[in-house]
C-alpha cells in the first residue's frame, strides 16, 4: 500500500521493515501506530526550533532550502555502516516533512531528484547487507511525494492537520511508556522508575565491586561469582574503544521493593555503556548487561538505534518488559566446534553492535571460515 500522507508514511515504513505475520497481532500494529505518531511528534518540534517561531514551524521553505544546501555536495563514504546509514535517512525524512509543510510544487519535485540520487549513490557504495536499511524508506518517500505533487496544497494541509492533532495530544494513547505499554493518561509515572543506575568511577576494580555485591547478598549460594563473565565486560570495553565505553550498576529503588517482582536488570549485574557519536535518536548509547553471578545465566543488550529509548528506562523495567522494548537476551551456553560458553557470548555480543539495526533481532550464527559469529 502506498502511503499518502505523513502518518501514512511513518506507519507504512514500520509495516515494511517487520514480517508480516507480526502484524497479523492488532498488538503491534497498534506499537505501530504509536511509534508513527511519536516520531511525528518528535521532528515536529525538533524542525520547529530550527525553523520556526514561539514551537511552531513557519519557514518550512527556507529549512528545506537550509537542509538541502547542507548537503549540496553529499557522498556517503566508501561502505558507510548502519550508524551513517540511519543519519542519512533521518536528514533525507526532515526534507520530506519540510517539503510537505511547504506545499510548494517544485520544492516536491527537487526533493524526489535529490532522493532518488543519493538513494543510488548508496545503493553504488552501501554494502549489500544494509541495502535493506534505506530501500524502503526511500521508495516510500517517492511514493508520498508522487501521490502528493498533483496537490501541493492539500498535502500540505493534510500533513498539517495531523501535526496539529498529535501536539492536541488526541493520539497520545496510543504511546509507549517507559515501560513499553500504551500510555495511560491517568497512570502515576513513579510507578515505572522502578530502577536507578550509578555511573562507575573511571579506574574501578570490577573484580573488586562484583567481590563487595557477593559478601552483602544474603545467600551464599547466590552470591557464586563467575569471574570469566567479568573478563567479557572487559574485553568488550577494550573492542569497543576505552573512551568511548563506561561501566554502570543498578541500585534499587522503593519502587522496586514494593512491586517485588525481582526480575530485574538489577545490582547483581553490570552495565557496559558505549557512547556513539550524536545522531537523530532520542539517545545514543548502548547498553550490555552481564551478571556476575553464575545463577544468572542471561545477558541483556539494548541498542540505541533499535529500542529508540535510553537504556535506562529499558534495564529500569522487569526484563519481560525490557525484551518487548527491544532489549536482546542472550544466554550463556556452549558453541560449536569447542567453543566455550564466554568465548560464544563475546563474538555473539560484538556481531550484534556491529550488525545493521534491521538485522538486532536476528540470531547470531558461527562462521567457521571467519573464526566468529555472524548475522
Amino acid at each position: 500500500m502506498e502511503p499518502t500522507t505523513l502518518a501514512g508514511y511513518e506507519f507504512q515504513r514500520r509495516r515494511d521493515e517487520q514480517s508480516a505475520a507480526k502484524f497479523k497481532n492488532p498488538k503491534n500494529a497498534l506499537v505501530a501506530i504509536g511509534d508513527a505518531v511519536d516520531a511525528i511528534r518528535s521532528r515536529t518540534h525538533r524542525l520547529a526550533q530550527k525553523y520556526g517561531e514561539e514551537g511552531r514551524l513557519t519557514n518550512p521553505t527556507e529549512g528545506f532550502r537550509h537542509e538541502s544546501d547542507e548537503r549540496a555536495n553529499f557522498t556517503p563514504g566508501r561502505r558507510p555502516g548502519s550508524d551513517k546509514i540511519a543519519h542519512i535517512v533521518a536528514r533525507m525524512e526532515d526534507r520530506t516533512f519540510l517539503a510537505l509543510a511547504s506545499g510548494d510544487s517544485e520544492i516536491f519535485r527537487s526533493h524526489m531528484s535529490r532522493s532518488a540520487s543519493i538513494k543510488q549513490k548508496l545503493l553504488q557504495e552501501a554494502d549489500e547487507k544494509y541495502h535493506f536499511s534505506f530501500r524502503i524508506p526511500f521508495e516510500l518517500t517517492r511514493q508520498l511525494l508522487k501521490f502528493s505533487i498533483d496537490d501541493p496544497a492539500a498535502a500540505r494541509a493534510k500533513m498539517m492537520s495531523q501535526v496539529d492533532r498529535i501536539e492536541s495530544r488526541d493520539f497520545d494513547v496510543l504511546l509507549r511508556t517507559p515501560a513499553g505499554k500504551r500510555a495511560n493518561p491517568n497512570a502515576r509515572t513513579e510507578e515505572y522508575d522502578i530502577l536507578d543506575f550509578e555511573i562507575l568511577p573511571p579506574g574501578t576494580s570490577l573484580r573488586d565491586l562484583a567481590e563487595y555485591i557477593a559478601r552483602h547478598k544474603t545467600s551464599i549460594s547466590t552470591a557464586q561469582i563467575d569471574h570469566r563473565r567479568i573478563d567479557i565486560l572487559e574485553d568488550l570495553r577494550h573492542h569497543f574503544g576505552w573512551d568511548n565505553c563506561h561501566f554502570a550498576r543498578g541500585r534499587r529503588s522503593s519502587n522496586a521493593s514494593r512491586s517485588g517482582s525481582g526480575s530485574n536488570v538489577d545490582e547483581d549485574y553490570i552495565v557496559l555503556v558505549r557512547r556513539h557519536p550524536p545522531s537523530n535518536w532520542a539517545t545514543n548509547e548502548d547498553a550490555i548487561a552481564i551478571s556476575q553471578f553464575a545463577n544468572k545465566n542471561a545477558t541483556f543488550f539494548v541498542r540505541h538505534d533499535v529500542s529508540q529509548q535510553t537504556w535506562r528506562d529499558v534495564f529500569a523495567q522487569t526484563k519481560h518488559d525490557a525484551r518487548e522494548m527491544h532489549a536482546r537476551r542472550l544466554v550463556f551456553k556452549n558453541g560449536r566446534d569447542g567453543i566455550s560458553a564466554y568465548d560464544a557470548m563475546r563474538m555473539k555480543l560484538i556481531a550484534l553492535a556491529e550488525c545493521s539495526r534491521y538485522s538486532f533481532h536476528r540470531a547470531p550464527h558461527y562462521d567457521p571460515n571467519r573464526g566468529k559469529h555472524v548475522m
